[in-house]
């Protein structure tokens, strides 16, 4: 029987074997086809993996967010997937042991691709040591992917060419993420491109200009210099060496002895004299600074570290704990500035004679902490808490040295509401910070991700990592509400599943557990004749785009690396660029179909779709290299592995197995994404309605999100659906431009899964997940569950308005003033030919006429329309927006998709410098970037009707 438990560091991890039906037909064969097991079941299967893999860049805000700064060989708990609870890994891999606020396995990674063309001179583990005896070397460290080292390629190519035939120096290039992955880690490169010289077999760095001139000139004077002073060589001696030399010619044989002697004598007593002086200073250094620190206190503000600690340095008195951003939102300044300013609140109560102790977190590394004490409203958040009281009060305030002042003198006085300590409150082991600034702590990170079994386990290999099952699930699908069985392979729905997915392991980081899952490894039992790969086309737009989506503020699963087979493509029906589609409107129906002239309005809108969705089929087969993308989230629960035991439920007994499944399913969905909202000491059918309400808020929060930053999904059916209220599965997606409410990038979306009918999608999944647990629930309960159905379209357009469009309008509320000033702007959007992302942004000027939102507009308006706009903006006006709330809401970048085409048409190619850009760009969607201006325009007039871009299959 399949099992949906939850495990302790003790359980029994054969759970596993038990979802395989029969053991004759489930081996660890990735070749299977559905037909080979029985339908529904869940498997263990192996990816299969991808040929000549490459590994050719990282996200850099991964690396900071999941504490790699490190490498160290750590204990990491295995959760479902693995054959043991714990193990100490070698330096084989390296896995970390903390989260931080972005709540990710403190293990995971990355990875984008790339092959990079080597130069005559290239350098591996293999040949460096050879190729340098006897010689001097300039080398290039660099890494495909790396910008700035496609930029010195030429300089570089240049200088190889000048020393081709200088026999005594070699100017070499190191392949960091290939051939010379060993040879960079041993020698600590820490970033890309690292210039190092070796001269008599003795390293230095090379930090001088990057232009062929500077670097021929540090050839010149370290490693190539003119011939040295001596009897033979009197032109290379400068005037007081040449001096010497002749002085010592003229020399006996003893003279000169004596000579050596005497000056040998005044080079050793000049190095002692040094050494003695180097320690006076030392100690008058350490005198100066015991001077300046005579009658100061060793009180100052201390990051929190650990609980221990923490509660000492609280012990019998209050102490104020500050949350701050994370280091890579803030910045080194950014931090500094804020303990600065508990710095100063502290030596102003240290002149009030008042005890109070000041400490710091990162927001983030104590997220159980965090969630306990309710600090989910953002940071900075500052706390108060008396442990010998038990008590403690939260700052809702802004963070300045005013703002912080008056909450404790309202806290010493009374007037600040305090609430009981929980005692399960507890602070982990947080690593200590550095002071430097977050680009400084990928090094390491960056020397891991090079190592083997790193490109191996991510590329589909999971005998890499010794330890490890992989496992493929099936699910039903409901297309907007409607249950499906005929397009199924085995004809009852239960052939839905994991076509190209495999989960290979979970972590279990301080009590939390992941699930990474690879997308495109290969075919498992649910492929439906399939070959169960990705392309490098697909894997591209969903690696940024699910980044890009996390620090836009939206719920969803997170890309994790990115790995490119240097071998295998398959062919995949795509677009013809060379072409455009016509617009298909009314007019060009009847100019191809005359005789539909007359035709009823109704009839002519079903001949339009039917006649765009032809136009808009690809065209051509596409030969595209093969990709893997590693997604990492909570779990990939769907609203579709709940429907499929519902479904075998429903046409069972009660005390079934399959009516046992569903309840296991349900207990581990409630363990594994609803533990904050779940009281297990409650009877099932309670704890399920709890999670029916959280449930709809968290989809309906989803919505908001995604109407917030112009993001559509395409084709939200069920099997797209996450239990958690996460974006998954990004497929024909698109990120609106110009604003049409019915605009969908998928060709077969038609207006169910439009971009302002999300929501109403989003209510059918919601139908479809109570109707799957309708079997769990009494007539009682299933009335209660009906009412939050009835429910949902009201609670989703409530928190749209006050999630999504009040804050968009910079509202202090969301009313029924603010509804009406929303409704009639929608319809001057609509109207107005608007690009939806540029103008959300250019309102937050506070604009008075439409001048500011001239760049917004595909064409121009007409004096009617624009006088409309004006008096709109007048009447919003009147309602004080606030500037800095609309900034915050309104992103300036998206990723639309003809910035995803360039990345991905470049990264074919095996240019992956805008996969870079975009990376960097799309980790900070709400700052101005004025170095990347044209990412912030509209669409190109060339790609409006481009299939792929404008639509695609």
């Amino acid at each position: 029987m399949a099992e949906f438990q939850e495990f302790s560091a003790s359980a029994d991890h054969s759970w596993l074997r038990d979802l395989v039906p029969d053991p004759e037909t489930a081996q660890h064969e990735p070749n299977r086809t559905s037909r080979q097991v029985r339908s529904g079941h869940y498997v263990r299967v192996k990816p299969t993996p991808l040929p000549k893999p490459k590994l050719v860049a990282y996200s850099e805000r991964m690396a900071q967010e999941l504490k790699l700064s490190k490498v160290v060989t750590s204990e990491v708990q295995r959760g479902r997937g693995h054959r043991s609870t714990k193990r100490h890994l070698s330096n084989e891999f390296v896995w970390g042991t903390r989260m931080s606020g972005m709540r990710l396995p403190g293990i995971w990674f990355l990875a984008m691709l790339l092959g990079g063309e080597a130069l005559k001179m290239e350098l591996t583990d293999s040949n460096f040591k050879k190729a340098l005896e006897g010689k001097n070397a300039f080398v290039f460290f660099q890494a495909p992917w790396c910008g700035h080292c496609r930029k010195l390629q030429p300089e570089w190519d240049q200088m190889a060419k000048l020393y081709a035939d200088t026999p005594n120096v070699i100017i070499g290039q190191v392949d960091c993420t290939g051939s010379g992955q060993g040879f960079c880690g041993e020698n600590q490169v820490q970033g890309y491109p690292t210039l190092k010289l070796w001269k008599d077999g003795k390293m230095s760095d090379y930090n001088g200009g990057r232009d062929f001139n500077s670097l021929k000139r540090e050839v010149e004077k370290k490693l190539d210099p003119r011939p040295a002073c001596s009897l033979e060589s009197k032109d290379a001696c400068k005037p007081e060496d040449l001096k010497v030399l002749e002085e010592s010619e003229k020399m006996t044989k003893a003279e000169r002895a004596a000579k050596i002697k005497t000056v040998q004598k005044e080079i050793a007593d000049a190095k002692t004299e040094a050494a003695e002086l180097e320690k006076k200073a030392k100690r008058l250094t350490e005198s100066l600074d015991l001077i300046k620190a005579g009658g100061q206190t060793v009180e100052k503000v201390e990051q929190l570290l650990n609980d221990e600690d923490w509660r000492a340095h609280c012990e019998g008195r209050t102490c104020v704990v500050a949350f701050l951003p994370h280091i890579f939102d803030d910045g080194a300044a950014g931090r500094n500035e804020k303990i600065k300013v508990l710095d100063q609140i502290l030596k102003d109560t240290k002149k009030d004679g008042k005890s109070v102790g000041f400490m710091w977190s990162q927001g983030g590394d104590q997220f159980e902490l965090e969630e306990a004490l309710g600090l989910q409203f953002g940071f900075p958040a500052v706390i108060a808490v008396n442990f010998g009281k038990g008590r403690f009060g939260v700052h809702r305030g802004t963070f300045d040295k005013d703002s912080v002042s008056q909450f404790l003198t309202s806290l010493s006085r009374g007037g600040t509401p305090l609430a009981p300590y929980p005692a399960s409150a507890k602070a982990v082991k947080a690593d200590p910070w550095d002071g430097k600034a977050p680009r400084l702590l990928r090094n390491s990170f960056q020397r891991m991700t090079q190592r083997r079994a790193f490109l191996r386990f991510f590329s589909g290999d999971v005998d890499a990592i010794e330890g490890f099952d992989s496992w493929a699930t099936p699910y039903a699908l409901s297309i907007y509400g409607q249950e499906m069985y005929d397009n199924c392979p085995f004809k009852n729905g239960n052939g839905y599943g994991d076509g190209r997915a495999l989960s290979i392991g979970e972590v279990v980081i301080e009590g939390r557990r992941w699930e990474m899952q690879l997308k495109g490894g290969g075919t498992t039992p649910f492929c439906r004749s399939a070959d169960g790969r990705a392309v490098l086309r697909s894997s591209v737009r969903e690696f940024l785009v699910s980044e890009a989506m996390h620090a836009l503020g939206v719920s969803t699963t997170r890309a994790l690396s990115l790995i490119v087979s240097e071998e295998e493509t398959v062919d995949r029906p795509w677009y013809d660029q060379s072409k455009t589609r016509p617009e298909v409107n009314e007019a060009f129906l009847v100019e191809v179909a005359p005789q539909l002239a007359d035709a009823p309005s109704e009839l002519k809108q079903m001949a339009i779709a039917q006649l765009r969705s032809q136009l808009r089929n690809p065209d051509r087969l596409q030969t595209e290299k093969c990709a893997i993308c590693c997604r990492v989230a909570p779990s990939f629960l769907r609203v579709g592995h709940l429907e499929l035991h519902g479904r075998r439920a429903r046409r069972s007994a009660r005390d079934s197995e399959p009516f046992q499944q569903l309840e296991l399913i349900v207990k581990h969905a409630l363990k594994r994404e609803y533990s904050d909202v779940d009281d297990p000491t409650v009877d099932l059918e309670q704890r399920i309605l709890r999670m029916i309400q959280e449930f709809a808020k968290r989809l309906s929060k989803l919505m908001a999100d995604w109407l917030r930053v112009g993001y559509c999904q395409g084709n939200f059916n069920s099997d797209n659906c996450l239990i958690a209220g996460r974006t998954m599965d990004y497929g024909p997606f698109g990120f609106m431009e110009k604003y049409d409410p019915l605009w969908n990038m998928w060709v077969g979306g038609g207006e169910h899964f439009a971009f302002m009918n999300q929501p109403k999608a989003a209510q059918k999944n919601f139908v479809s997940f109570v109707k799957a647990l309708q079997p769990l629930l009494s007539p009682a309960a299933q009335q209660e569950a009906q009412r939050e159905v009835d429910g949902f379209e009201e609670l989703c357009q409530r928190i749209c308005g006050e999630h999504c469009w009040r804050p968009k309008l910079g509202l202090s509320r969301w009313d029924s003033e603010g509804q009406e000033l929303f409704q009639d702007l929608e319809e001057l959007m609509a109207e107005s030919s608007i690009d939806y992302t540029i103008f959300w942004r250019q309102l937050a000027m506070l604009p008075e006429n439409t001048d500011a939102l001239r760049p917004a507009f595909y064409s121009s308006l007409p004096v009617e329309r624009e006088q409309r706009w004006t008096t709109w903006l007048q009447r919003w006006h009147r309602c004080s927006p606030d500037a800095v709330l609309m900034r915050r809401t309104s992103p300036k970048f998206v990723p639309r998709e003809w910035m995803l085409v360039e990345a991905y048409e470049a990264a074919q190619k095996g240019d992956f410098s805008v996969v870079e850009t975009l990376q960097q760009l799309f980790a900070s969607p709400f700052d101005e970037h004025s170095a990347e201006a044209r990412y912030f325009q509209k669409a190109p007039p060339k790609v409006e009707n481009l299939g792929g871009v404008a639509f695609m299959s």
